[in-house]
């Protein structure tokens, strides 16, 4: 069985689970409308709801080794977003909820759960220098190589075109149109065969199990 890993290292990049004292940085940007406008829920309202946002990222690594990581920029460790894989229920319904529910999920669900959802958030200033992409190719790599999964989809309003461009750099289809927690949404999807056809011979990623 192959080991977790601790974290994922890119060129720029340590991608790593959250610790408690991440919240103010994790706050910072969640509160901000703009970087949070295409996301159902809106803006955390305060550092308790990230903190409990935190605590239920930590619970889904705790029992599916993998979940929401931080991003982190390699040369200062400065926390700078959140990327990373949600184990999604088989037989979800999109309109009012998919993801396995705190206190709900268990080794079985993890090991039968359907697919893992990739998802990825930077801070306003952090845009555009290709952070989204360099974690996203990680967590597929990730995915695929060192998780087991078979398939991983995402979901992004039909108007974020800056995410858009992101899920097709990497090389992810565009399946359909649908709803996610009562939104519009484009759900996009990239399967086991297909990243090891196009860039699993590349393995972008290192880790590192042991720290």
């Amino acid at each position: 069985m192959t080991t977790a890993p601790k974290h994922l290292e890119t060129p720029r990049l340590i991608l790593r689970p959250f610790e408690a004292d991440d919240a103010p940085a994790v706050f910072a940007y969640r509160s901000d409308p703009l970087v949070m406008k295409f996301v159902p829920s809106g803006p955390d309202r305060s550092l308790a709801q990230t903190e409990r946002l935190i605590e239920q990222f930590q619970e889904h690594q705790r029992t599916c080794g993998f979940s929401k990581w931080a991003i982190t920029l390699k040369a200062t460790g400065a926390v700078i977003g959140d990327a990373g894989l949600l184990l999604l229920a088989r037989d979800y319904d999109p309109e009012v909820g998919h993801r396995l529910a705190p206190g709900d999920s268990h080794p079985r669900l993890a090991a039968e759960g359907g697919d893992a959802e990739l998802g990825y958030r930077l801070s306003r200033e952090h845009w555009r220098h290709g952070f989204a992409t360099e974690s996203g190719r990680a967590w597929l790599g990730a995915a695929f190589s060192l998780f087991g999964r078979e398939r991983v989809v995402a979901f992004v309003h039909p108007d974020h075109v800056a995410s858009i461009r992101i899920l097709s750099k990497l090389g992810m289809l565009c399946e359909r149109l649908t709803r996610f927690y009562g939104m519009e949404a484009s759900s996009y999807s990239m399967t086991r065969e297909a990243w090891t056809r196009e860039v699993g011979a590349t393995r972008p990623i290192s880790t590192d199990a042991s720290r």
